[in-house]
C-alpha cells in the first residue's frame, strides 16, 4: 500500500471517530440536563412534604431518585473517559499522517487541543472540571437527604461506597486516555523516532576519546 492509500484510509477512520465523538458528546448533555431535572424534584420532593405525605413512600423515592442520580453520572463519566481515550488515538493517527505527508498537516487534537482545549490552563477544561465536581457534590448530597430518614449509619456506609465508585471511574477516564495515546503510538511505530531528551542524553554513556596511536590506526583503515 503507497503512502496515499495510507493517508486516505487513516483519515477516513479520523472522519469516523470525530463522528463518534461527537454522538458521545451529544448523549453526555442529554445525560447532563436529564441528571439536573432529577436534582429539580428531588428538591421539590424533598422541601415540599405535602408532594408525599407518607414519610416511607417519600423515603423510598427519594433513595431512587439518589440512586438514578448516581448512574447518570456514572454514565457521563464513561462518556468522558471514551472520549478522550478516542481524542488520544485520533491525536497519534495526526501524527502518523503528519510522518507520512512529510509535513505538519494535521494539528488539531496533536497540538492545539491539547494546548488551548484541555490544557491545565484552558477554560474548557475547567468547565469539564467544575461541571463533574458540581455533579458529585450535588449527587452526595441527594444521597445524605435521602438516606438520613433511614439510617444515618446506612448513608454513611453508601456515602462513602457510591463516593469511591465514582473517583474511581473519574480517575480511570484521565489515565485511560493517556495510555491510549501512549499504546496508539507504539502501535504506529512513532515511539521509535522519539528525540531522546537533554536529560536522557546526559545519562548515555561517553566513549572514551581515542589515543593518538589508535587514531592514526583508524584513519588508516
Amino acid at each position: 500500500m503507497d503512502d496515499k492509500s495510507k493517508i486516505d484510509a487513516i483519515c477516513s477512520e479520523r472522519t469516523n471517530l470525530r463522528q463518534e465523538i461527537i454522538g458521545f458528546e451529544h448523549s453526555s448533555a442529554q445525560a447532563t440536563f436529564a441528571f439536573l431535572a432529577l436534582v429539580g424534584v428531588f428538591a421539590g420532593i424533598y422541601w415540599k412534604p405535602e408532594f408525599i405525605n407518607d414519610s416511607s413512600n417519600r423515603a423510598i423515592i427519594l433513595i431512587l431518585i439518589s440512586q438514578i442520580q448516581f448512574f447518570l453520572a456514572l454514565f457521563v463519566l464513561t462518556l468522558h473517559g471514551c472520549v478522550q481515550a478516542q481524542i488520544s488515538y485520533i491525536a497519534a493517527l495526526e501524527e502518523k499522517i503528519n510522518k507520512l505527508c512529510g509535513d505538519t498537516v494535521n494539528i488539531w487534537e496533536s497540538r492545539v487541543s491539547r494546548n488551548y482545549i484541555i490544557h491545565q490552563r484552558a477554560p474548557f477544561l475547567w468547565g469539564i472540571i467544575l461541571q463533574t465536581f458540581l455533579m458529585i457534590v450535588l449527587f452526595v448530597t441527594a444521597l445524605i437527604l435521602a438516606l438520613r430518614e433511614v439510617s444515618r449509619v446506612l448513608a454513611f456506609a453508601a456515602i462513602m461506597v457510591e463516593l469511591a465508585v465514582v473517583l474511581t471511574f473519574l480517575i480511570a477516564g484521565v489515565v485511560q486516555g493517556r495510555l491510549c495515546y501512549r499504546f496508539a503510538r507504539a502501535q504506529l511505530g512513532l515511539l521509535t523516532e522519539q528525540q531522546p531528551t537533554e536529560a536522557q542524553a546526559a545519562q548515555q554513556p561517553v566513549a572514551p576519546p581515542l589515543a593518538d596511536s589508535e587514531r592514526l590506526k583508524a584513519g588508516d583503515s
